[in-house]
């Protein structure tokens, strides 16, 4: 059998092939990014303490990370 190529024209390697996620690999990332996003919500609405970690740029990756999960999912779903 030939090794076949994506839409783009450009084979993948073989280590890509195998590390595609999955349904149920994708709703466990999201609901991992999903808790990590509330526990750093919840942390950051305590009160202003000095010295206190900021977990802002925390919330702004687990969102990202997210809304490119939720797309994935969205794509798994609908093929």
């Amino acid at each position: 059998m030939g090794r076949r190529k994506p839409v783009s024209g450009v084979a993948m390697p073989a280590s890509a092939r195998e590390l595609k996620m999955g349904l149920i690999e994708t709703i466990i990332g999201l609901g991992v990014c999903v808790a990590l996003l509330i526990v750093a919500i919840f942390f950051d609405r305590r009160p202003y303490r000095p010295g206190k970690l900021n977990y802002v740029p925390l919330m702004i990756i687990a969102l990202a990370a997210c809304l490119v999960l939720g797309r994935h999912l969205l794509t798994l779903i609908r093929s």
